[in-house]
């Protein structure tokens, strides 16, 4: 199966990182804020009255001012040019995060990117593993239909031979009770002949013994050969029944893969889906954070233009 060029963790480091420059672009905000009310509270004051409002710090070091400057009274001319100060700030660090927020943006549309092409070629890999279960499956049940019918066809031969065997020897052992009724009846009837009687009779009694002692050794083999082919057709049927176990323990083992496969795909389409939406609602954050700033920066400069006049 392929694998996507980026990890669900690494989306999640990146909406975490999307996330703390959310917050920090929110305090920026609020600073902003905080600045332009101070702006708009001087505007409404008389110019005498009016007081220094120092641009937010950004970072950057300032000289300290002596006693006598921060006793003194500004005009409005350092007023302007105070504010001036704040808006080429306020310009920066709205050009700033605008500049973070189109690349931010960038990175969220081509993790999105990254994320479909993902989608795609796992909906891909599940498609060609269900194909490929679908076949193994068929497969496996026209082997077992197979191995059905030639498992029925062999159990029925053997039957039918075996019925046959057994039935011919059930034949040839009757007509050879019979013949040896027949001439034990003859014998008895023989029996009372005289002395040459005796000796002829004593002679055909043991060529009876020996003919029946014949009969009963073939009754005996073909009994024991009726058996063995039983035997042997029980054999053919566990080992036919052993292989289909096999072919049915295949399958149910190719339909819990199946089953695995998909309950994964489907967790990791759900985590998927989930980081891009928060990854969508990030991106929407910061629209509304750039429009934001925007105003405030028109704020600031009708501020200044109200100041000029």
């Amino acid at each position: 199966m392929p694998t996507p060029s980026f990890s669900i963790a690494d989306l999640v480091d990146e909406v975490r990182s999307l996330r703390e420059q959310k917050a920090a672009l929110e305090g920026e905000k609020s600073l902003l804020e905080s600045h332009v009310g101070l702006l708009s509270q001087q505007l409404m004051l008389p110019p005498g009255e009016r007081t220094v409002t120092e641009a937010p710090d950004t970072g950057a070091s300032k000289p300290p001012k002596s006693p006598d400057a921060e006793s003194a009274e500004p005009s409005d001319e350092s007023s302007v040019e105070q504010l001036s100060a704040v808006r080429a700030a306020l310009d920066a660090e709205a050009d700033a995060g605008i500049a973070a927020t189109l690349a931010l943006g960038s990175e969220i549309r081509a993790a999105e990117a990254d994320a479909e092409a993902s989608r795609r070629r796992v909906a891909s890999a599940e498609e060609e593993l269900r194909r490929s279960v679908e076949e193994l499956e068929a497969e496996l049940e026209r082997l077992a239909a197979r191995e059905r019918r030639a498992v029925a066809s062999a159990v029925s031969a053997e039957r039918r031979r075996a019925a046959q065997a057994t039935a011919s020897l059930e034949e040839a052992l009757g007509a050879a009770q019979d013949a040896l009724a027949r001439r034990e009846e003859a014998l008895d009837l023989d029996g009372g002949g005289g002395y040459g009687g005796g000796y002829g009779g004593g002679g055909g009694v043991d060529q009876e013994r020996q003919l029946r002692a014949e009969w009963m050794a073939k009754c005996e083999h073909h009994r024991a050969r009726s058996t063995a082919l039983q035997e042997e057709v029980a054999a053919l049927r566990a080992a036919h029944d052993d292989e289909l176990r096999r072919e049915r323990s295949r399958a149910e083992g190719a339909e819990g893969r199946l089953a695995q496969a998909e309950a994964a795909a489907r967790a990791a389409g759900a985590t998927r889906a989930q980081a891009e939406r928060q990854a969508a609602q990030l991106s929407l954050d910061f629209n509304a954070q750039v429009h934001e700033l925007a105003l405030l920066r028109q704020r600031a400069e009708r501020a200044e233009q109200q100041l000029s006049r």
